[in-house]
C-alpha cells in the first residue's frame, strides 16, 4: 500500500491535534509533519516528500492564501481548512482541491481523504509486485515472506508480525510504515492495530474478523466499510 503524506498546517493546536486524529483514522494516510506558520511549512515542503497539504487560511504573518499564491516550490495538492466560507471562490482559483470549513466533520474528512487518494493513485510510485520485505531486527535485516504472514499487530511504536508457524517477531517501527511495504491485494488493515492478510481469514462478522488457527482480530469502526469490498477481489 501507498500511503499518502500528509502536511498539516495551522497556527492553532487544537485544530492541527483534530486534522492529525483525523488522519490517524484513515489507513492510508501518513503524518509528514505540521507546521504554525508560513515560515515552517516553506521549510518542511523544502526537505520532505509531501503529497498532500491540509493548510489553515487565517494564520498570522503570511496567510494560507498568500503562502500558495508566492510559494516556488512543488505544491502538493492543497486542501484548504478554515471557519470562514468567504475565501471559498480564491481557494478554488489557485486550484485548491478541497475547502474544509470548520468544525470539520469525520465523514466529511475521509470522502475528502478518498478522493485525494483516487486523484493521487496514478501519480504515487507503484512497487514492482513481490512477496517478501525486510525489517530491521536486533541489528540485522531480516528478510520476511509475505504469504507466511498471518498478521501484524501494533504496540504504540512496535510491531508484533505473527506467521503460520507460530513464530513471532517484534520489530521498532510504526505499523502505518510496515504497512506501506506490504502487498496491498493481499493484506488489508482491519483497525488501527491490526492488519491482516486476506488469505486467512475464515469468516468475518460485525465486529471481528475470525483468521484460520489464529482466533479473531476487531474491526475499528473506521474500518468496517472497506472490508467487504476487499473479500471479492
Amino acid at each position: 500500500m501507498n500511503l499518502i503524506n500528509c502536511v498539516v498546517a495551522d497556527d492553532e493546536p487544537i485544530a492541527r491535534k483534530g486534522i492529525l486524529e483525523f488522519i490517524d483514522k484513515v489507513e492510508f494516510l501518513n503524518v509528514s509533519g505540521t507546521a504554525k506558520d508560513a515560515d515552517e511549512l516553506e521549510k518542511l515542503l523544502g526537505r520532505r516528500e509531501v503529497d498532500l497539504l491540509f493548510i489553515d487560511i487565517e494564520m498570522p504573518g503570511v496567510s494560507g492564501i498568500d503562502f500558495v499564491k508566492t510559494y516556488e516550490g512543488k505544491m502538493p495538492l492543497l486542501v484548504f481548512t478554515t471557519a470562514y466560507p468567504d475565501y471559498a471562490v480564491e481557494s478554488y482559483n489557485l486550484k485548491a482541491f478541497d475547502y474544509l470549513l470548520k468544525p470539520v466533520s469525520p465523514d466529511r474528512f475521509r470522502l475528502t481523504a478518498e478522493r485525494a487518494l483516487d486523484a493521487l493513485s496514478a501519480l504515487l510510485p507503484s512497487r514492482e509486485k513481490k512477496d517478501y520485505f525486510f525489517v530491521r531486527s536486533e541489528g540485522r535485516y531480516e528478510k520476511l515472506i509475505m504469504s507466511e504472514i498471518v498478521y501484524l499487530s501494533g504496540m504504540q511504536n512496535y510491531v508484533k508480525i505473527h506467521f503460520m508457524s507460530g513464530k513471532t517477531m517484534v520489530v521498532h517501527s510504526a505499523l502505518k510504515s510496515i504497512f506501506r511495504q506490504l502487498d496491498e491485494n493481499r493484506f488489508i488493515m482491519v483497525h488501527k492495530s491490526y492488519i491482516v492478510n486476506l488469505d486467512y481469514i475464515a469468516s468475518v462478522s460485525g465486529s471481528h474478523v475470525s483468521l484460520t488457527e489464529f482466533g479473531q482480530i476487531p474491526i475499528g469502526r473506521h474500518f468496517k466499510a472497506g472490508i467487504l469490498p476487499r473479500l471479492y477481489i
